[in-house]
């Protein structure tokens, strides 16, 4: 498997948000718990293994125009907020499927939509922003990401 990449299109990545929020609002309107899990699934692929490999992601590929420039951002940001996602939507799924607490994991699913909405809509990433300032503080690397760590 090749190496995580180290920039990713930032309206692919939009796109993946817009479509966390679409499918997150489904879940909550028709209360298909199989949602929540399918989105427990791209996060993971996203944040463990690679974009590639994720069908948010590849449909967030197919609705880039190739004739348009590409901005890029760097991934290890994105990365780590994919894992908060996966770790969110895992809580969530765990809880209705697990314990039948629908009211909890719904909370924590609206919670992931307003983060999803925001990257979507205005390009803010908390996640990124969280990376951000642990790169700062030293709690990971931040080598690769010149956007979270100033320069000397």
């Amino acid at each position: 498997m090749s190496r995580y990449p180290a920039w990713v299109p930032e309206r692919v990545v939009r796109i993946v948000a817009a479509l966390v929020v679409a499918l997150s609002a489904t879940a909550l309107v028709t209360g298909v718990e199989a949602i929540l899990w399918f989105l427990v699934a791209d996060f993971a692929i996203r944040g463990f293994l690679h974009p590639r490999f994720s069908p948010l992601a590849a449909i967030g590929r197919l609705a880039v125009s190739p004739e348009r420039p590409v901005r890029r951002v760097a991934a290890s940001p994105k990365r780590f907020a994919a894992r908060l996602g996966f770790g969110m939507f895992l809580a969530a799924a765990v809880l209705w499927t697990g314990f039948g607490l629908q009211v909890a994991s719904l909370a924590l699913v609206v919670v992931v939509m307003a983060l999803a909405s925001l990257e979507a809509v205005a390009g803010f990433c908390l996640g990124c922003v969280i990376y951000g300032l642990m790169a700062r503080v030293g709690w990971v690397g931040g080598d690769d990401c010149p956007t979270c760590v100033p320069n000397p």
